[in-house]
């Protein structure tokens, strides 16, 4: 058993630490810009992150913020483009309507309708829930912020591991303008996206956007002869704004459609010899089953703004519809089982059987925030507000063995497991946060949250031969949860360019019901997860403010961390694939360092990059393992949580005669990381990807043209992993792509 005073001694000794290089680097970097006269300088950047319009630098919070001009610049489509350029941030494909988000060691893995996200995903203020709705396109985007560790004071839903806040294109009211793109790759890419802005009338504004992305497919189906793990995204925007002098009304409608096929999994290396594994060729597949994915979603959200002389009166109004259906093979290889077995034709189809699994899912959610800011002549302000969340879920997932090529239509259903589920969950919550100046360089913010939440499920399993589900069985369960999550921080102004800042924050994730139980004695609530966040951070603008330096150090403890696995079922018979398991896991504790910087080297030049490094692991956790021995994980770390990431970016700026040419090189690492809680085998290796731009744009930049290429060494890395049957199966990333993009502004 490890020294748990020695432990908490090491991360006192750590903070110490990291204060004392914090302060020592401040005050070294504050006498060198005196010495400074520089006619150029970083721009602020403006962010939302405590419901008030403020710079970044001075906001006692751990955020990663890109603006649109900056997301365009780096050509970021979605949330997973962000991932690998923020700090203690990874994004998991599994499949389009099963993306796993991790942000300092906490995420949800559990895309059944009874649990939630560990990080909440907010577009345009509305939450956007479940595992299958947050891979979306960011086509106009405005800003994507992203709030690093417990964050539930200011926001409406809860979020226990972090917040990712996308903020699209707002109506402009003063004057029409807008902006179309056009891509040409290779795999034969083709993007248009555009939007139009500007106003109606003296009274009215409006905005349209659209996008719409396309490619034939990354990988080659040896077995089916067609191109798999492609992209088809349609998506479109129109807003309408009224607006007074201290009144807004600004309505939404927006709806995304994506078809893709299937992904492309492979067996990797160390799987058994019964897929006769492909060797992972990330190129070439040999999936037996035509998978693929159709998701929807519609929103529609109004949000009515007053001001007031005391302050302003937000509320936020959503409905939002979601519809996913997928079927994609599980196992990335055909393998053999007794026959014969012969399809319509007559043939032998035994050595074909695959594994896929089908899922319908659909999701209606209705929502509604109040909140209040004000804005006090005083020492003190503060933030209050009210959320409630009626979310209803229905989801029913197959799980077949199959015989035969090509689409699930055509294929033999040899057993068929169903999980038919229909979950509703309530939430309330009261939040706030109050600021007191206490000095003119002092201030302390006191917040608080209360949070009760009632799910109530119903659950039909039907055993049908595979063995995933042991027992047929209907079942309804409800509970309920309530938490109140306090948080204080204080931030102090060691200058005008250089804050540091200390906090204290507990964060709730509520109880569930777990996906796809196998048997009725596994259906029963999951305890909610409750964290403490210790965290001191410093923001500085040096040398002129030509340099910035953004740095967290931070220690969480986790209780009743909620994970799903796979493996034997204790208590029932196991299958050779095994059963779905949520359950809690136990605790955890997570540290960290983060680092975000960008140096204007000169006017033309600009270096920029991140670092964050994280230990995670469980603590006094004994699990049960695939063949039904007790496992000690205590100490392993957690899931998708690499210890080392880091960003590297270089841009440079060459004025012409008929405007600039822009030049810029990315570099990202993302370091080894578990997938499985029990198998070493599914550790990611780290990998590098590095992309390169060169636009030329005229003069006003109205025109432009950009040659591009991303992964550009072309690495060949695994994006996600997971355990099915007797082996590890991977998705892989993107390979080398390029292409021209032109754009044209008015």
């Amino acid at each position: 058993m490890k020294n748990t005073a020695m432990t908490r001694t090491s991360k006192a000794s750590m903070a110490s630490i990291g204060v004392c290089s914090m302060l020592a680097l401040s005050g070294s970097l504050s006498m060198a810009d005196e010495e400074l006269h520089e006619s150029f300088a970083l721009e602020e950047i403006i962010v939302t992150a405590q419901r008030r319009e403020e710079n970044l630098q001075k906001v006692p919070i751990a955020v990663s913020a890109f603006s649109g001009e900056a997301a365009r610049a780096a050509d970021i489509h979605s949330i997973g483009d962000i991932a690998t350029r923020v700090p203690s941030l990874t994004f998991s494909p599994f499949a389009p309507g099963q993306s796993i988000i991790s942000l300092r060691g906490v995420s949800s893995n559990d895309d059944g309708a009874g649990t939630d996200n560990s990080v909440a995903v907010f577009l345009d203020d509305v939450y956007v829930g479940g595992l299958a709705a947050v891979a979306f396109d960011l086509f106009d985007l405005e800003a994507a912020e992203i709030l690093r560790g417990p964050q539930g004071t200011l926001f409406g839903k809860n979020a226990i591991g972090g917040a990712i806040n996308i903020r699209s294109i707002k109506p402009n009211t003063e004057e029409s303008k807008g902006s179309v793109q056009a891509t040409l790759g290779n795999y034969q890419q083709r993007d248009i996206r555009g939007y139009a802005t500007g106003p109606l009338s003296d009274s009215f504004a409006g905005k349209l956007s659209f996008s719409k992305r396309e490619n034939d497919g990354y990988v080659k189906n040896v077995l089916l002869n067609k191109r798999q793990k492609n992209e088809d995204v349609q998506s479109i925007r129109g807003q309408l704004l009224y607006f007074t002098d201290s009144f807004e009304a600004l309505i939404t409608a927006e709806h995304m459609q994506d078809n893709s096929e299937d992904m492309g999994r492979i067996p990797v290396t160390g799987i058994s010899a019964a897929f006769d594994a492909n060797g992972g060729d990330r190129d070439h597949v040999r999936n037996p089953i035509d998978g693929f994915s159709d998701r929807e979603s519609t929103q529609f959200s109004v949000k009515l703004t007053q001001q007031f002389d005391a302050g302003e009166l937000v509320s936020i109004t959503a409905i939002r519809d979601f519809e996913s259906t997928w079927n994609m093979d599980s196992v990335g290889e055909p393998f053999s089982i007794p026959g014969p077995i012969l399809n319509s034709n007559g043939d032998d189809v035994s050595s074909l059987a695959g594994v896929n699994d089908d899922i319908n899912e659909e999701v209606d959610a209705l929502s509604q925030e109040f909140r209040w800011s004000s804005d006090l002549s005083g020492d003190f302000n503060y933030v209050a507000g009210f959320f409630y969340l009626q979310e209803e879920t229905h989801r029913i997932e197959k799980f077949h063995l199959t015989a035969g090529l090509g689409r699930p239509a055509d294929i033999l259903d040899l057993a068929v497991d169903t999980s038919d589920q229909d979950n509703e969950t309530t939430s309330y919550a009261l939040f706030g946060q109050l600021t007191w100046n206490a000095s003119e360089n002092l201030t302390v913010n006191f917040g608080a949250r209360y949070t009760y939440e009632e799910k109530e499920l119903d659950n039909i399993s039907i055993a049908g031969g595979f063995g995933i589900i042991n027992n047929s069985f209907t079942a309804s369960i409800k509970d309920d949860w309530s938490d109140f999550s306090p948080k204080i921080s204080l931030d102090y102004a060691l200058s005008d360019s250089t804050l540091v800042y200390a906090s204290v924050a507990q964060g709730f994730k509520s109880g569930g019901f777990p996906a796809a139980p196998s048997r009725v004695e596994d259906f029963t609530s999951i305890d909610p997860e409750e964290a403490t966040s210790y965290e001191i951070g410093m923001k500085a603008d040096l040398m002129g403010s030509t340099l910035r330096i953004n740095t967290s150090i931070y220690f969480m403890d986790y209780e009743a961390l909620q994970v799903q696995r796979f493996g034997v079922d204790e208590g029932a018979p196991a299958t050779d694939f095994g059963v779905f398991q949520t359950l809690n896991a136990g605790d955890a504790e997570v540290s960290g360092f983060e680092l975000e910087s960008t140096w204007l080297v000169t006017e033309r030049f600009t270096l920029s990059g991140s670092y964050s490094y994280t230990n995670s692991e469980f603590v006094d956790t004994v699990l049960i393992d695939s063949q039904g021995n007790p496992l000690d994980v205590s100490g392993q770390d957690l899931n998708r949580a690499p210890k080392t990431k880091f960003s590297l970016t270089a841009e440079y700026t060459q004025p012409l005669s008929s405007g600039e040419l822009k030049f810029r090189v990315d570099n990202r690492y993302t370091g080894e990381n578990r997938q499985d809680i029990f198998a070493d085998a599914s550790r990611q290796p780290g990998f590098h990807v590095t992309d390169a731009r060169v636009s030329w744009l005229s003069e006003g930049e109205k025109w432009g043209i950009t040659a591009w290429g991303k992964n550009i060494t072309d690495e060949e890395y695994i994006a996600h992993s997971y355990i099915v049957g007797p082996g590890v199966i991977a998705v892989y990333g993107n390979p080398r792509t390029y292409g021209l993009t032109g754009t044209y502004n008015f």
